[in-house]
This record gives structure tokens, C-alpha cells and sequence, in this order.
């Protein structure tokens, strides 16, 4: 880029080329302190090659010393929560005693009466508190007997890893107020007064928009111009989350962008201008807490208005770096979350890249028109004709600007999304440069309607009526728009490449992609063979993801861990057979992240077995993204009237099957006796229904009753390369019963997935000696119906079965089938690993 020059007196002032060496060693060196094993080692490996970086640059000791000495001050919060207080955890958890500490950072209060906060204990640690927030306000002292735990990490594959999240914040246990805690003091210093100020006015600014726009429109609203997202669906979340939309509600660096659009459009002088500006920043800044999206854009902002006050130059790179700086020395713990590297490799694509890319293109910028460099005049006579050509010319280089930024954005989160998700959508560039203009519009006119609208119905309520009524009208069809693009860019319908499978070789082989290419800095430049390389690269990379996120014909089950429900994979020959879905949005939390995850597509058959929303809830979930092909349901269901799901526990039986009439999917009533196999005959994958019976006599299992869905369960038995899993779902003790007189031989299985998730009044001793399984897995969560129970527990220890795996503790469960063992491992728990021999 050319050097800038303010005026003809004043000299370019040179780079700050030490600035980003810095902010890559105060990186290094935070990072560092988080590896428990070899953090001193690579702490001074990163000194080391810092100084020696350094004298070949040309730096002074006295410079190299005050450097090293302000990262060491900058990176001390950090290395006092990993290398102090962590070491505390364990003994703090072991006393089980009575905690205290103070609330640092509040809770926003809003869309319900709990939330969550950080506080400093007494004893030094930090720790998440969950419960009502009239208690989580910055400053209060609390007393508790909540049982402090470790976080949990990822449940499932592809899931949200709760523990990583909080270390990103230096936070390493989190506790439960289930009762009353008592305050001891309350404490208002100046920090703890601009926590209360931010949480106050973001929890106002919610409640505003609720008040006053519809749940459909308010909801979205919201987390565009908020980032509190708690009011969307969790298929809102998921869909804007794997359409790359996702940006869009965590209140990023693009909407002061999107706020700043309509001031650029204003006639006044540069200081008037710059004076708007400010207040915006500030603004738009408490009202949405300082994350870290807003804080980068706005120091940038700030900086190259001092800059450009003291008549002084200041190249991107060191412009970036300064920023990065800035933001780890008032937060350092910014260096271990996703959305500040995200943050800064977007906004590093967009300033270094975006110019380069126009030019390459041959567009050129001019103050007073926007040209093509290859025809920057007009020789036409015609006033009208020229007014509607420049038009033109300045409609079609601001499209050709806004797609080059989005794609120079995406192509610098590219590596981190492929490292973070195992894969990426495609189709995120045209979604989002589709969603510019409806989240440009959300933003301004919601923010802008904020400021203004506000104060006017709190000073005169009556005559803003009707304004309020056209500011939602405007709002109403953006929230519309960019609601449909989030569903039509949604990768689980097959537009997303890659897949968990995807491991370090294929990573390595796409950073050194991109280090090749890295090699020319300018892009004008780059020879047509050069290009051509490029073009194959990438085309080579697409068909390694597209190889990678394949069906894999591994043989295997896995028992997701989805809470207090039952879901259960089988993957046989390249078939997909989903055996229930747990809770209502767990197909949208834990199975569709899962499926994602190991490269699956579609569900070839999904097996239903009743009607409670702990069982077929993310069922319903798969069949609106159209995830299955095949449904089955127990044959009673033919038989009976469906409860609606106003019951004691809610019966989704009659909104799964309209659901799948309403997408033309097949089903097929299955009961005792009939059987389905992968292969055709002579496959050596036979699934066997055990129950319930078509019959309703008295020697069958009793009618079914509107509030015992249970007794409906569909019982399958796996006969699979010589070994045998029994899925019992919900069964009652009534049913066992049943099972025992007319199933007696065929019960005996290898696992055995306990029923009704360990509960008392199921696993009988008769039936269980009729099993009498070598692994017993129990899908649970945590519940108020004491699951699983003590006697059950004993019960299977009396077998002889010590390998009883609980996915509350363990995770998911993966179990490996071949001819000659079984080999199971858990996804978290330890990570557990032992092998069953036929």
C-alpha cells in the first residue's frame, strides 16, 4: 500500500514493525502458561526466540527488556489462575464444605429468572454460579452449601465442550444454587459499579425490544443487536450456527460496521463526524457489554482518529497488532477464547487483503467517482447518461467491495473454522454477503430505534405509539430474510464438507497450502502458472474433505449421552439405524452436532421406541431438517387413541407421526416378532422386536393407558457378528414380566442397555439373571426421580456385571463390533478403554 501523507510538510512516519512481533510473543508466552507439562519449557523457548528475533531486527537491550518485562506483567493473570488457583481445585472439592466468595462479573437478567455469574472465592479460585439472579450481582458476598464440581467437558462427539469454555476464562468450577444463598455484604466500588451499570443497561435494552416487538421479530432482534440469544429456538441457534451465520448473534466488529453505514451517508465536517462517531462507539459499546468483536473495532477506530490527529502514519499490520495488544492487556484471557482469534483473522483478512484484491480485479477507489482502472473516463457528452453510468459504476464497485470483504473474511477464519469444526460450508460466502443487507438493516434500525425510541416512550408513552409501530414494521421483514437464509445455508442438508474423521494430516496439508501461497504478498503479481496452481490446490483440497466426510463403514454403536433420555447409533455397513433421540432439542444440541461430526448425512431408519418426549423429542428434531428416511413405531400404536402431550410426561406420539406424514416419510408399526436385517437373508445383522405385542388380552401386556406410555415400549434385541445387545428402552416391571413368559430364551445378551435409565421399579432380579450381561450401559442425566437407583445398581453387581457404564459419568458410549470382540471406550470419563472377547 502506498505510504499516506496528511500533508506536505509532515513525513511519513515510519511503521511500527516491532508491534506485531510483540503481539505473536505475548501470545505465545499466555498460551504457553495454560500447558500444564511443558509451560515453563515453551515460556522460554518463546523468550528465547523473542530476543534473538529482536538483535536481528535491531532492537536495543533496554527495549528488549522493557518488552519481556510488560508481557510478564500483561500475562500474570493468567499464570495465576493455571498455575495457582487450579492446583487448588481438588482440595477445595474434597472438603465439601460450606464456600464464600464475592460476584465479580453479573448476570443479565432477562427471558428468565435464572442466569449465571463468576465469582472469586474466599480460597482463591474462580467458579460459575447458576441460580435466580436477584442473587448474581456484581459485588455480593455469598454464602452457600451448593456442592462445588468440576466442570464437564464434551459429552459427544462434536458436542459443546462446557470445561474448555470456562478455561478459556480462567474459571475451573462451577456450582448449582438449588437453595436460598445468604448475602453477607455487598461491596460498590467503581469496577463492581460499571459491571452492575453494563448488565443494567443491556437487560433495559432487552426488555425494550421484548416489550415492543413481536417474539418472532424480537427474538432475532435481540441477538443481532445484543448478542443475547436466549430467546431463539434451539433450530434458530443451530441453523445460524452452521450456515456461518453465526457471527451475526455475538455482537462482532461487522455490526458497528452495519451502525456505522447511515452516518457515512450524512453531509458534515470531519470533526462533527468524528464526534458522532465516538458517541456511537461508546454507546453501542456499553449496551452490548464490550465483547470483544465491538472492543477490537472501536480501539481501531480510536487509533486511527489519534492517528490521523497527530498527522501520522500507521501501516495495517502494526494497526492490528497495537489493537490485539490493547485488548490482552485488559482482558489476557482473550488470547485463550475462539472469538478473539476469530475477531482478529477476519479483520486481518479484510485490511490486508480486501485492497490487493481489487486491484488484482482492476477496481481502483477515487474520492470523487468509481471507475474500473481500465476505463477511468467517460467520454460522453450526454449529462444524464454519464450521472446514470457513474451510478452505475458505484453501485456495482460497492457490490464487488462488500462481496471481496466477505470473501477475503471467510478465507481468513478458514483454517481456524476447519481446525474448530473439522470441516466447513461452502456456501457461507454467498449466505453471508446475502445477509448483509437484512442485518445491516436489523442493526441500524434497531440500535438507532434504541437510542431514540427509548427515552421518547419514557417521556411521552402515548404519542410514540405510532412510531413504535412503523420502527417494528421496518423491522419486521429483515428479521424474515435473514431467518430464511439461515434455514436455506444450513450444512445438514448436505451443503457441509468434512467431518470428524478429519484428523492432523489433512490440517497440516491445508496449512501448507496456504503457507505456499503466502508467499507472494502481492496478488497483481502472481504468474497465470502461479494461478493455475492455486486453482488446483484448492479443487484438491475440496475432494480430500469431500473423501473424508464419506460414510465410513465402520461397525459400531454408540450411546450418546443426551441427559435424561435414551438415543442409541448403529452404524452397520455404511447404514445409519438411530434408536430413539432423547429430550425435545437434543436432535438440535447433541445428535445433529454428532452426526455432523462422524460425516453422516442422513438416518436410513429411525426406530421410535414410545411416545415420551425423553425418547422420540430430538427425534422430531431430525425430521424437520428432513434427516430420515425410514420411521419405525411400536405396532400398538395402530391401535390405540394417541395422548396429547398435556400429560404427566409429554407424549409426542401424535406430533412425530404427523410430522412424518407432513415430509413423506415411511412407516412401519413394528411388535413382537418381526425383525429387520442390513444385507438380506443370511446377513449376520438381525434386529429382533421382543415387545410390545399387537394383542391387548390379558396374557399379553396390559392396554395402554394415556398416562403409562411405557408399557408401549418397543424392545429390540441385536444379533450381530456373533454377539447380542438388548435395548429395553422404558420398560415397566409389567412388561419385563411379559418379556420373561414368552421371550424367556432370547433375553440373554452380551449388553444390555438397562431400562427406564436404572430406575427402581424396572430390572428386575428375574429378569436380569435371564440377561445376565457382561456390560451394562445406562443412559441418564441428571433428574429428580433418583435414576439410577441404588437396588438397580446392586442388582447387576449381584450378576457378576462390574462393567456398568453411566453416560452422566462417561459420556458417550462407542462400542467396536467385530467377530472376535466387542471394544469399548467412553468419550470422556477418562476416556476408558477395555476389550470383550467373543
Amino acid at each position: 500500500m502506498p505510504k499516506l501523507i496528511f500533508n506536505e510538510n509532515s513525513e511519513p512516519f515510519r511503521p511500527l514493525k516491532p508491534a506485531p512481533l510483540l503481539l505473536v510473543f505475548a501470545l505465545t508466552v499466555i498460551i504457553s502458561i495454560t500447558v500444564q507439562s511443558l509451560g515453563l519449557i515453551l515460556v522460554f523457548s518463546a523468550c528465547l526466540v523473542f530476543i534473538i528475533l529482536c538483535r536481528w531486527s535491531g532492537w536495543k537491550w533496554r527495549m528488549i527488556s522493557l518488552s519481556l518485562f510488560a508481557v510478564f506483567l500483561l500475562s500474570l493473570p493468567v499464570t495465576r489462575e493455571f498455575r495457582l488457583e487450579k492446583n487448588k481445585v481438588a482440595k477445595i472439592i474434597k472438603s465439601k464444605s460450606r464456600w464464600q466468595g464475592r460476584i465479580i462479573y453479573p448476570n443479565v437478567r432477562y427471558g428468565s429468572d435464572r442466569g449465571e455469574a463468576i465469582a472469586r472465592l474466599d480460597s482463591g479460585p474462580l467458579v460459575r454460579i447458576i441460580g435466580k439472579t436477584k442473587f448474581l450481582r456484581a459485588g455480593y458476598r455469598l454464602s452457600a452449601d451448593s456442592i462445588l464440581e468440576i466442570p464437564s467437558g464434551q459429552r459427544n462427539p462434536g458436542g459443546f465442550d462446557c470445561q474448555a469454555w470456562l478455561h478459556s476464562k480462567g474459571v475451573f468450577l462451577e456450582t448449582y444454587l438449588t437453595e436460598a444463598p445468604t448475602v453477607l455484604d455487598i461491596r460498590a466500588d467503581p469496577l463492581t459499579v460499571w459491571h452492575n451499570l453494563k448488565a443494567d443497561l443491556q437487560t433495559s435494552a432487552a426488555n425494550f425490544f421484548k416489550r415492543n416487538l413481536t417474539p418472532a421479530t424480537g427474538s432475532i432482534v435481540t441477538a443481532v443487536c445484543l448478542g443475547l440469544s436466549s430467546d431463539l429456538s434451539a433450530r434458530e441457534k443451530y441453523a445460524f450456527k452452521e450456515s456461518g451465520l453465526i457471527h451475526l448473534l455475538s455482537v462482532s466488529g461487522s455490526h458497528l460496521g452495519f451502525l456505522l453505514i447511515p452516518l457515512r451517508q450524512l453531509q458534515t465536517t470531519k470533526k462533527c463526524h468524528n464526534l458522532l462517531t465516538l458517541i456511537i462507539l461508546f454507546a453501542f459499546g456499553l449496551m452490548t457489554g464490550w465483547r470483544t468483536g465491538v472492543s477490537r473495532a472501536s480501539l481501531m477506530l480510536l487509533i486511527q482518529l489519534y492517528a490521523g490527529y497527530k498527522e501520522r502514519f500507521l501501516d495495517e499490520k502494526s494497526l492490528l497488532a497495537c489493537t490485539g495488544l490493547i485488548l490482552l492487556a485488559v482482558d489476557p484471557f482473550r488470547a485463550l477464547q475462539r472469538g478473539f482469534w476469530l475477531s482478529m483473522a477476519a479483520t486481518a483478512g479484510i485490511r490486508l487483503g480486501v485492497c490487493p484484491l481489487l486491484n488484482w480485479l482492476g477496481w481502483t477507489f477515487n474520492d470523487h467517482a468509481f471507475f474500473p482502472a481500465r476505463e477511468v473516463a467517460v467520454n460522453s457528452t450526454n449529462k444524464i447518461c454519464r450521472g446514470l453510468k457513474l451510478s452505475g459504476y458505484r453501485f456495482l464497485f460497492r457490490l464487488i467491495k462488500l462481496l471481496s470483504i466477505i470473501f477475503c473474511a471467510q478465507l481468513a477464519v478458514f483454517l481456524p473454522l476447519l481446525f474448530w469444526q473439522n470441516g466447513f460450508n461452502p456456501g457461507a460466502v454467498i449466505i453471508n454477503l446475502l445477509a448483509g443487507l437484512p442485518a445491516t438493516a436489523i442493526t441500524a434500525v434497531g440500535v438507532l430505534g434504541l437510542f431514540l425510541l427509548a427515552p421518547l416512550t419514557f417521556l411521552f408513552p402515548t404519542p410514540a405509539t405510532p412510531v413504535l409501530g412503523i420502527w417494528a414494521f421496518l423491522l419486521r421483514y429483515p428479521t424474515k430474510l435473514l431467518r430464511l437464509l439461515a434455514e436455506v445455508g444450513l450444512g445438514s442438508k448436505g451443503g457441509f464438507i468434512g467431518s470428524g474423521e478429519l484428523k492432523g494430516s489433512i490440517t497440516l496439508l491445508l496449512l501448507t497450502v496456504l503457507l505456499l501461497l503466502g508467499r507472494t504478498r502481492k496478488i497483481r503479481f502472481i504468474r497465470l502458472a502461479d494461478k493455475r496452481k492455486i486453482v488446483i490446490s484448492f479443487l484438491v483440497i475440496l475432494l480430500l474433505l469431500k473423501q473424508f466426510s464419506r460414510h465410513q463403514k465402520a461397525n459400531e454403536i454408540w450411546f450418546l449421552d443426551v441427559g435424561q433420555g435414551d438415543s442409541c447409533l448403529i452404524k452397520v455397513e455404511g447404514i445409519n439405524i438411530l434408536i430413539d433421540g432423547g429430550e425435545v432439542e437434543q436432535g438440535y444440541y447433541t445428535i445433529l452436532p454428532f452426526l455432523r461430526d462422524r460425516g453422516i448425512r442422513e438416518i436410513d431408519l429411525a426406530i421410535v421406541t414410545h411416545g415420551h418426549s425423553d425418547h422420540c423429542g430430538g427425534v422430531i428434531d431430525l425430521l424437520e431438517q428432513r434427516m430420515i428416511k425410514e420411521l419405525i413405531v411400536p405396532v400398538t400404536w395402530q391401535e390405540r387413541k394417541l395422548a396429547n402431550k398435556d400429560n404427566y410426561e409429554m407424549d409426542l406420539a401424535a406430533e412425530l407421526l404427523s410430522l412424518a406424514h407432513k415430509n413423506n416419510i415411511e412407516i412401519n408399526y413394528c411388535g413382537a416378532g418381526e425383525k429387520i436385517s442390513v444385507g438380506g437373508e443370511g446377513s449376520d445383522f438381525v434386529l429382533h422386536f421382543l415387545a410390545p405385542s399387537s394383542q391387548t388380552s390379558s396374557e399379553s401386556v396390559r392396554k395402554y393407558l394415556a398416562t403409562e406410555p411405557n408399557t408401549d415400549s418397543l424392545i429390540a434385541k441385536c444379533d450381530w457378528q456373533g454377539h447380542s445387545f438388548l435395548f429395553t428402552a422404558d420398560a415397566t416391571d409389567e412388561l419385563e414380566q411379559y418379556l420373561i413368559k414368552t421371550q424367556r430364551e432370547k433375553l440373554a445378551s452380551l449388553v444390555l442397555k438397562v431400562a427406564h435409565h436404572g430406575s427402581g421399579k424396572s430390572n428386575s432380579d428375574e429378569f436380569l439373571h435371564l440377561v445376565r450381561p457382561t456390560l451394562s450401559i445406562i443412559s441418564v442425566g441428571k433428574n429428580k426421580f433418583g435414576h439410577p437407583a441404588p437396588e438397580t445398581l446392586t442388582r447387576i453387581r449381584d450378576l457378576g456385571c462390574r462393567n456398568i457404564l453411566r453416560t452422566d459419568r462417561v459420556g458417550a458410549v462407542r462400542l467396536q463390533v467385530d467377530k472376535i470382540s466387542v471394544r469399548i471406550s467412553t468419550w470422556s470419563g477418562g476416556g476408558l478403554k477395555w476389550i470383550i472377547h467373543n
